[in-house]
């Protein structure tokens, strides 16, 4: 019998690969995007309430040619270099919270977000920034009880006439990470410490590459 860690990383892994499903023989271009920050606010104990922010700024930012809102999905993956069972994720499916997909800019909006989805916002701008904002933990909650000793790494990718990934990562050894909500949530800040990253292998299916 797979234990609950094991079901969620199949679900997520699942759910990714349907996500990706029409680009699948397409190859992903990869580049590596240097992270801005990096914030995850855990308070489901105290008020069944989380958030987290990921903001990338690059030249290297590409969302594809497309400018169909109907054909656009992308996805976001964190985990841990020290440790791999230390990852989450939030889904953009392609589907009525596109909003915007043209040449200088895509974005998802999800107003009722958890509900629906975890994403409230993503923004994909190219040349200039990724921006993605949780009202979660992610689709498959990430697990922030614990500091990361090694790198933090983020993995944005998109689908849109072509498959992108891009790939990031902060030091986590200097990202700030205490307990808050009187001892029973938690709460991680990276920033001026993210850096392109050469794009990892998928952790435990915490991602299809």
């Amino acid at each position: 019998m797979m234990n609950r860690s094991h079901v969620r990383h199949l679900t997520f892994a699942v759910a990714l690969a349907t996500c990706l499903a029409p680009a699948a023989v397409r190859a992903a271009d990869e580049v590596g995007v240097a992270g801005l920050k990096l914030i995850i606010v855990d308070k489901t104990a105290a008020t069944s309430t989380a958030k987290a922010v990921f903001v990338a700024k690059d030249l290297a930012v590409g969302k594809g040619s497309g400018t169909d809102v109907t054909q656009i999905d992308a996805n976001l993956s964190f985990f841990y270099t020290d440790r791999p069972d230390v990852h989450g994720g939030f889904l953009m499916p392609a589907n009525g919270n596109w909003l915007v997909n043209k040449d200088t800019v895509a974005k998802y909006v999800n107003k009722d977000a958890p509900t629906g989805g975890s994403t409230k916002v993503s923004v994909i701008k190219p040349t200039k920034l990724i921006k993605n904002v949780g009202k979660s933990l992610g689709d498959v909650p990430i697990d922030i009880s614990t500091a990361p000793v090694g790198d933090v790494h983020a993995v944005y990718t998109v689908n849109n006439s072509g498959v992108f990934r891009h790939c990031g990562k902060f030091t986590g050894s200097t990202c700030a990470h205490k307990s808050i909500a009187g001892g029973t949530g938690f709460k991680l800040v990276c920033k001026g410490n993210g850096s392109p990253d050469t794009c990892p292998a998928s952790p435990s299916g915490a991602f299809v590459d």
